[in-house]
């Protein structure tokens, strides 16, 4: 059986260092990169099943603008977007992607310092739902 592919894009070294142990741990074939520019440049000959973005990189809304650009190309990927902007900010991107989903292109939000295995068990969903 093939691994399941996921897109990891995140700018902080150190978490992505986490994110790689922990989706390597439950069996999926993960590739990182480091920045929203780097991800673009790469997305038309980059195959995977999910991605999982970062959403404050190079700007504000990197996570998005890319979000937007790989369901411009693959609408049916799901994109799991991370955060820690509650954290930082105090602001809660959660409510609002409940009250407006259909206005983000991403499928499900989590805050940075989600458990490892329940980010796992939402990409099961979303892998799932996809087939």
């Amino acid at each position: 059986m093939e691994k399941i592919k996921i897109l990891l894009v995140d700018d902080d070294p150190d978490f992505a260092d986490q994110m790689l142990f922990y989706l390597n741990k439950f069996g999926y074939d993960t590739i990182y990169l480091p920045s929203q520019r780097s991800a673009e440049s790469r997305l038309k000959d980059l195959h995977f099943d999910l991605a999982i973005l970062d959403l404050m990189m190079e700007e504000d809304d990197s996570g998005l603008q890319l979000a937007r650009k790989i369901k411009a190309i693959s609408p049916e990927i799901p994109i799991i977007l991370l955060t820690a902007i509650t954290n930082e900010t105090g602001y809660s991107f959660s409510q609002e992607f409940k009250n407006s989903p259909e206005l983000l292109p991403i499928d499900k939000y989590c805050e940075k310092g989600i458990r490892p295995d329940v980010l796992n068990k939402i990409i099961e969903q979303l892998i799932t739902i996809k087939k």
